[in-house]
């Protein structure tokens, strides 16, 4: 299948999810309906196949090219197959092999993701998030600890470490001083 070739060789390329926000599978097999409006007005409507959904963002394949700031209306469906109309822009548009485009829409506001993927599948991915946050942390740990950083910078990054944490002591290896 298309969507996890396109998946696969993602991943062997990178190795690792470099998106601003975790992005989580998310397939309709009959489709989602999607309208692109210019100057406001409606210009088309297509059916198209969603790939994966975050709180900010959806990605889809779609069968032309479409400008980046295009405005887009999409009918995203939930897990219990409600229709959820939700604005946002064309991000990315990336030609994938004959009339085949994989279309990135940023939403206006954003969504529960909740809503369209099950708990299970944010269970299984979080953990990684997780690891991605606490490598995070200790690196502002330890940049904290420069002459550069004030007191008040400090204080809240080890009041977030140990919110993370769920303890002043330690996480995956930061030592919260």
């Amino acid at each position: 299948m298309l969507l996890q070739a396109l998946d696969t060789t993602l991943s062997k390329r990178t190795g690792i999810n470099r998106r601003k926000f975790p992005r989580f599978p998310y397939q309709i097999p009959t489709g989602m309906q999607v309208e692109f409006v210019r100057a406001g007005e409606s210009q088309n409507k297509f059916v198209v196949w969603p790939r994966n959904v975050s709180r900010f963002g959806v990605g889809f394949i779609h069968g032309t090219f479409v400008y980046n700031d295009t405005t887009a209306r999409i009918d995203l469906r939930t897990l219990d197959h409600q229709p959820v109309r939700v604005e946002g822009k064309v991000v990315q548009c990336r030609h994938i092999r004959g009339r085949v485009h994989e279309i990135g829409i940023e939403f206006e506001e954003p969504i529960l993701v909740e809503q369209f993927v099950p708990v299970e599948t944010l269970r299984a991915l979080s953990p990684a998030g997780a690891l991605n946050v606490s490598r995070s942390l200790a690196d502002l740990l330890s940049m904290s600890e420069t002459e550069a950083c004030s007191d008040n910078i400090r204080a809240k990054i080890l009041e977030v470490v140990r919110l993370v944490a769920g303890s002043p002591s330690t996480h995956s290896g930061v030592q919260a001083r």
